[in-house]
């Protein structure tokens, strides 16, 4: 069988599988799919987000938290997507439609690539084995509930496809298209892809080549690979500068922190020994834990890895070896994020490792050791259960088993898949006997997942609701928001409320969280303090009833703050933080927060300050009422910021409960005046009389990485044409020494 027939066969059995698992859930959804939690709230409204801020060519985005760049927003999540170019073909409400179809798509792209890169290194029946086993492992089945996770695992594999390219016959091309696209999909994977591929040179390397050969070739990596950042400087660059600015992005794994907990040491053991679980509602050991742990083989396991290893002491027997240890520490998993975090979301990249030595094992298994390995496998699930058992039993261990039928579901799977291991390679098996059993698992153990996340606590009806509800959401008058953080209903359609998640709100919103005491990186409603509403500009307030046609949706109103208001009292922050939380946000509907760097420029202007004395005698209704007196008149949302107009009979100080960015441009009668940073927030010094004042937004970066983009690229078409030069050369060399 030829490769060509050899991945269209993968494919078509990636597809079929897919069909299998997901058919159900599509049918069963009636047009809308949905699954839990993450999912629900965010992937289905960032879909909708994100499509209307690309289809308005708006860069602010006024429904994520209390407005949003959308550029670092949604770099993380889907902005560099092919997979998300596809529904902008459609209409904004489709995607919940879409999104099953683009599940399977993305599983036939993972086989596609993976087939790729292992049919370099084995035969083609092994190599379409494991790809599958790649594309249906239990890394991809835990992250169900991460949708964005789906599109890093389908193009991984053409990084090391890019990366044998170059190092066998020095081509580049393949290497700087697969870091570019790479880069482009998913910053944070592209780190933790970055530095595998430096331990994957290492070790493929070893012992082939000598040093000076094997240094220059990584030289050539290191530039090929800049080279496809550069061509991706469009999403990249601005993300870098956002993702440098945050005060989340610093190291945050203590040295005390070595070792991992007797329960941390059991999820990581059956993550990998068992079938994928629901990150949401964990089957045994820990309730809940959202790390992504899972390297689970559907069949094999790491029995035929394990063979491998204890027969070859090769590049790969070592990588896996250093990639098994590295798994059970902190440091080791913390090491792939630049000990930024601590996460197994790099096991992907372990479980194509995986999947090469079961594809090597299985073309020759006469020449490994696979009894043992699947004795040891078998060996080591009787351990964690005996663990898990006698843990379980003691209160004081925090271990407990939580569903305990789908955990024996998963141990029987895991075990039976050993078993049939150890009747099948007696009798040396036919290709299509074990790609057959393969797709069976594949299908049962992603379907088993599947099937869980989706009859956890979530009622899809209500999903569908506050979804279609939000899309005729309006914001009644823009200079106020809703009184609500839900995704579904603040991010599907134009309403925007006070703090609707995300995980890549702005920075000056995450300082603002501080100044709160609300350490809620990923929205600013946080721990709803009492007048933290109010001060947001929460005016609305979305009301659901029942009536005899079903569910009714309402509008009613509440006193607040609009967005933007003058105040006439400056205060120091280390005054505000001696508050307790509660009173903050009252002292905020008066009195704006001084950077260090402003206090002695506020009081050379005779700008007074509020004393700690008077900060009790503020009434919290007074104070609202204070401030929709003092509110800029015609406000107006725009797709790169916001105008309004103001006419005091004095110089005042306007604070705008918008997050601050160094992308902002504030002008007053168009002129350019400088924007002060208080507290995360943002606040403009505007001259007595009328004046029209502009809040334009462009992302830091965003115009540097289209240049960046466009001059990569263009080099890039220009080393294409090079290199099917010099293959016509070598052709046309070939074809002469024939005749």
């Amino acid at each position: 069988m030829g490769r060509r027939k050899g991945l269209t066969v993968t494919v078509a059995c990636a597809a079929l599988i897919g069909l299998l698992t997901f058919g159900w859930a599509i049918w069963r959804s009636e047009g809308f799919f949905t699954l839990v939690a993450d999912f629900n709230e965010q992937q289905l409204p960032f879909a909708a987000a994100a499509w209307e801020g690309i289809h308005s060519g708006a860069s602010w985005l006024w429904g994520v938290d209390l407005g949003a760049s959308l550029v670092t927003t949604f770099s993380f999540y889907n902005l560099g997507s092919p997979f998300f170019w596809i529904t902008l073909l459609f209409p904004k409400e489709s995607f919940p439609a879409l999104v099953g179809g683009l599940f399977i798509l993305k599983y036939m792209t993972a086989a596609a690539t993976s087939y790729a890169y292992l049919r370099r290194l084995t035969r083609n029946d092994t190599a379409m084995i494991g790809a599958l086993l790649y594309t249906f492992s239990g890394f991809q089945a835990t992250n169900l509930m991460f949708y964005h996770f789906h599109d890093v695992v389908a193009f991984f594999p053409l990084l090391l496809v890019g990366l044998e390219d170059y190092l066998t016959e020095d081509r580049k091309s393949g290497f700087i298209f697969a870091a570019f696209l790479n880069c482009l999909v998913n910053y944070f994977f592209f780190l933790q892809e970055t530095v595998f591929l430096m331990l994957y040179f290492v070790f493929r390397l070893w012992g082939r080549t000598d040093l000076r050969k094997a240094g220059r070739k990584a030289m050539g990596c290191l530039l090929c690979g800049a080279w496809g950042v550069c061509m991706a400087g469009i999403l990249f660059l601005p993300s870098m500068i956002y993702v440098a600015g945050s005060e989340r992005s610093g190291i945050s794994l203590s040295l005390s922190k070595i070792l991992y907990s007797p329960a941390d040491l059991l999820h990581i053991l059956k993550g990998i020994l068992l079938p994928g679980d629901t990150m949401e509602s964990l089957s045994a050991v820990q309730q809940y834990n959202f790390d992504s742990t899972s390297a689970y083989l559907p069949l094999f396991g790491v029995a035929l890895a394990l063979a491998y290893v204890l027969r070859k002491r090769d590049g790969l027997g070592r990588l896996l070896l250093l990639l098994a240890v590295l798994s059970f520490f902190p440091l080791g998993n913390g090491l792939f994020l630049l000990l930024t975090g601590v996460y197994q979301r790099w096991w992907f990249m372990w479980t194509l490792m995986m999947a090469l030595a079961t594809a090597k094992v299985l073309e020759r298994p006469e020449d490994y050791p696979v009894r043992r390995g699947i004795w040891i496998e078998l060996g080591l699930m009787a351990l964690f259960t005996a663990a898990l058992w006698l843990l379980a039993h003691r209160e004081e261990s925090g271990i407990h088993i939580y569903d305990g039928l789908r955990l024996r579901l998963q141990l029987g799977i895991g075990a039976l898949g050993a078993l049939l291991l150890l009747l099948l390679l007696r009798r040396q098996p036919s290709k299509w006997l074990l790609l057959g059993l393969t797709c069976v698992f594949c299908a049962g153990t992603t379907g088993m997942t599947l099937y869980a996340y989706r009859t956890q606590e979530w009622s899809a009806e209500k999903v569908r609701q506050d979804y279609e509800v939000g899309l005729q959401l309006e914001t009644p008058d823009p200079q106020y928001r809703f009184a609500s953080a839900e995704n579904l209903l603040m991010m599907t359609g134009n309403a925007g409320g006070y703090g609707a998640f995300s995980s890549t709100a702005e920075n000056g919103s995450y300082r603002f969280n501080q100044l709160m005491d609300c350490y809620f990186v990923s929205n600013t409603s946080g721990r709803i303090l009492p007048w933290l509403p109010e001060l947001l500009g929460a005016k609305y307030e979305v009301q659901e009833g029942a009536s005899q046609e079903g569910r009714e949706y309402s509008i009613a109103e509440r006193d607040a703050c609009p967005i933007g208001f003058a105040v006439d009292w400056w205060v120091r922050e280390q005054d505000l933080r001696a508050l307790p939380r509660e009173e903050r946000p009252v002292v905020l509907m008066n009195a704006f927060v001084a950077g260090e760097g402003e206090e002695a420029s506020l009081l050379e202007k005779n700008t007074p300050r509020m004393q700690t004395a008077e900060f009790s005698e503020l009434d919290p209704e007074e104070s609202i009422r204070r401030t929709v007196e003092n509110a800029v008149a015609d406000f107006e949302r725009t797709g790169d910021g916001f105008r309004c107009r103001t006419a005091w009979d004095q110089a005042r100080y306007v604070y705008f409960t918008v997050p601050y960015d160094q992308g902002w441009t504030a002008r007053v009668d168009g002129e350019k005046q400088q924007i002060l940073d208080s507290g995360g927030m943002m606040v403009l010094s505007v001259p007595a009389g009328e004046h029209s004042v502009t809040f334009n937004y462009q992302t830091p970066g965003f115009r540097a990485g289209m240049a960046l983009s466009a001059a990569g690229s263009l080099l890039f078409v220009l080393l294409l044409l090079q290199e099917r030069r010099w293959r016509n050369g070598l052709r046309g060399q070939a074809q002469g020494g024939e005749g």
